[in-house]
């Protein structure tokens, strides 16, 4: 909030005083590109006109060969009016008498580029006009010539601050167009010297392409009020505050996983984050099945505007993003359980590790984003084994309150480490006879799920499973065939209806 003082020093300007102080020019969101003005001509060659007639009110030296032609183009048309209009131009001597009357050709550039000249692409011989390119095209087309047009106002001008905006540049643009465009534009608006370029954009390609130095993040808040951050500066800096050492190499990380493939990050209004391959390729089925059973008592998890989001074991490096930009968001994960090992190396030291267990065997977790969001003390530390007690007991909460964290809790008697475990658990009869019709892909040692409900899950999973992304997709087709009936564990049920509401 700022206070004015001494407003008695204030001096009155007229508005034409700012505008010569600033110079500011919109190419507005609402372009048009694909109808026509009343004169029939379509928007791209209107726009060549405006820049044609702009160019000639200025004496540009540009157009003086133009000029040049159209002279010697009146001087032959002179010859052939004379044999046109002969008739009238003797009947005019006879009755009024005029001797020396002529009908000349007077050709005005400006009157001939409006009336004469459109856009094609293409060959002359075989070109496509301008209402048959694609919109994408006419798009960038339009917003290039429009720039141009305004290099010649801004340059024209004395004022001390140009600005120029440019809204929504994607419309119509397919994705490659888009991250071309983004590329590219930098290197066009720095042609113009001392201008302040800004683009507003739901484009997550434009945004994977731009310097992150160059983001300025809006975040509307439930108030309406619209904030305005600086996204490189300030979030380096929470990173730095939060994450300590660490922070800066989680940021570089998250810079380049957001320029690789999650830039809708910052478009969302919710986000799932899952692990691995399997759930990528289960989550849709789960979330189908959910919704399903909710009908019309919530809206469905599908129609939300949510990014789902395959972070492997490195959730954690996103939580100053995500509290950042203040979208709620699931992390689904894996409980991970541990047990001490202790074995001597070559030198017969004793080396102390922690190695895969059943839950039931476990004193430690692997998982560092439940180490992080649940704020895990030390190892050495002699709250920990209370602290993973009441970890495996589903008892803590997490730090961030836009964030929850759904892992395997105990389910039909027994608790699982991951989610192929916890999946085996919920859906013994189902998956005894899809092996026995030999309908399940990516499984090896397949009798062995036979004995699903005597012997340890934890154990089977590993091994019979063989390639999860084979098992995941087989899985898929069944539920979505009907062959099958899958259960979604019910920490993921638990974390969709969270994440729904």
């Amino acid at each position: 909030m700022y206070y004015l003082q001494n407003r008695e020093e204030l001096e009155e300007k007229e508005f034409k005083d700012v505008c010569n102080l600033i110079n500011f020019q919109v190419i507005h969101a609402r372009r048009n590109v694909a109808s026509s003005d009343e004169t029939g001509k379509s928007p791209l060659s209107t726009v060549t006109t405006q820049f044609f007639k702009k160019l000639n009110d200025t004496d540009d030296e540009r157009l003086e060969q133009v000029r040049t032609a159209l002279i010697d183009i009146d001087k032959g048309l002179e010859t052939q009016y004379s044999d046109v209009f002969s008739g009238f131009l003797s009947s005019a001597a006879k009755f009024l008498n005029l001797d020396g009357l002529k009908v000349i050709s007077d050709i005005e550039a400006s009157s001939l580029i409006g009336s004469s000249s459109k856009v094609i692409y293409g060959t002359t011989e075989d070109h496509l006009p301008e209402n048959l390119n694609g919109l994408g095209y006419l798009n960038i087309l339009y917003l290039l010539l429009k720039i141009e047009m305004m290099k010649q106002e801004f340059e024209a001008s004395s004022s001390d601050i140009n600005l120029l905006f440019i809204e929504e540049p994607e419309a119509h643009t397919h994705p490659q167009m888009q991250s071309i465009f983004s590329k590219k534009i930098r290197e066009v608006v720095s042609e113009i010297q001392g201008l302040q370029a800004v683009i507003t954009t739901h484009s997550s390609y434009i945004v994977a392409n731009s310097d992150f130095e160059d983001i300025r993040y809006l975040l509307k808040h439930e108030n309406l009020n619209v904030e305005f951050r600086n996204f490189h500066t300030e979030l380096a800096r929470k990173y730095k505050a939060e994450q300590g050492d660490e922070g800066a190499k989680l940021y570089q990380f998250l810079e380049q996983y957001l320029k690789i493939q999650n830039a809708e990050l910052f478009f969302a209004d919710k986000a799932i984050f899952i692990e691995g391959t399997t759930e990528r390729i289960l989550l849709p089925w789960f979330i189908k099945k959910y919704d399903e059973k909710c009908g019309d008592e919530s809206q469905p998890i599908s129609s939300q505007n949510i990014s789902i989001i395959e972070a492997g074991a490195n959730a954690k490096a996103f939580a100053p993003f995500l509290e950042f930009i203040g979208i709620k968001s699931l992390i689904l994960t894996d409980l991970d359980s541990t047990k001490q090992d202790v074995k001597p190396d070559i030198n017969g030291k004793d080396r102390t590790s922690y190695v895969a267990c059943p839950v039931s065997d476990s004193s430690h977790t692997s998982n560092e984003t439940l180490k992080h969001f649940f704020s895990a003390p030390d190892l050495k530390d002699a709250g920990f084994p209370e602290w993973f007690n009441k970890l495996k007991r589903g008892e803590l909460t997490e730090t961030a309150g836009c964030v929850k964290v759904a892992y395997q809790t105990e389910e039909h008697g027994y608790q699982a480490r991951s989610f192929e475990d916890a999946f085996f658990n919920s859906n013994k009869a189902e998956l005894k006879r899809a092996c026995a019709n030999s309908e399940v892909l990516g499984l090896k040692n397949k009798d062995e799920i036979e004995e699903i409900d005597t012997v340890n899950i934890f154990k089977l999973t590993d091994r019979v499973i063989d390639k999860k992304s084979d098992f995941a997709a087989s899985l898929l087709y069944l539920g979505l065939t009907g062959k099958a009936d899958w259960v979604t564990p019910e920490y993921i049920n638990e974390g969709l209806k969270w994440i729904s509401q």
